[in-house]
């Protein structure tokens, strides 16, 4: 039960994310370009946190927004992209590698996952909080590098490098 939930969290979580992105992976043909990967990814990881916080306020009260708006949304994004990025390793820079990138990065998703929660939510090192902090602003930092590789992978071949700054512009060209 709970006590399951607490060892495992990071990797149930993880799958539960996994899924409908596997489903519009496979059974649609959104997924075109490597920032694809990382949109979709997010998008269920967003809605895993939106009922994830729909939980805690009704367990622990509306007060725990907060926190949960700021920083467990945007971790669950992080944690999402890390497994996305597997795959796009696995399709655009080692072609055919799948089979390795996408387990590995799970379970460094799913091990990042439960290092946030554990330093979190477990009530022995819960002053430890700052460390949990700084940790997720390192995961801002990945997730922002994973971003730009996958915006620069995403454009065609042969584009001028001065055509690589990031506009709004070419956000909306890239996501069509």
């Amino acid at each position: 039960g709970k006590h399951l939930a607490n060892h495992f969290g990071g990797f149930i979580e993880e799958i539960l994310k996994l899924i409908p992105f596997l489903i519009i992976l496979y059974f649609t043909n959104i997924i075109r370009k490597p920032i694809h990967y990382l949109l979709v990814a997010a998008c269920s990881a967003l809605g895993f946190a939106f009922f994830e916080n729909l939980l805690y306020i009704s367990q622990e009260g509306l007060e725990v927004i907060h926190g949960r708006a700021l920083m467990a949304a945007v971790a669950h994004m992080v944690s999402g992209a890390i497994v996305a990025y597997g795959f796009i390793l696995g399709r655009y820079r080692y072609p055919g590698k799948s089979w390795l990138w996408v387990p590995l990065l799970f379970l460094i998703a799913a091990l990042s996952h439960g290092f946030y929660d554990f330093w979190l939510l477990n009530e022995k090192v819960r002053s430890f909080y700052l460390l949990t902090f700084f940790f997720y602003l390192s995961e801002v930092l990945v997730l922002a590098s994973f971003i730009n590789n996958a915006l620069n992978q995403s454009v065609e071949p042969g584009t001028p490098e001065s055509k690589l700054v990031l506009t709004t512009g070419r956000m909306t060209s890239m996501l069509s």
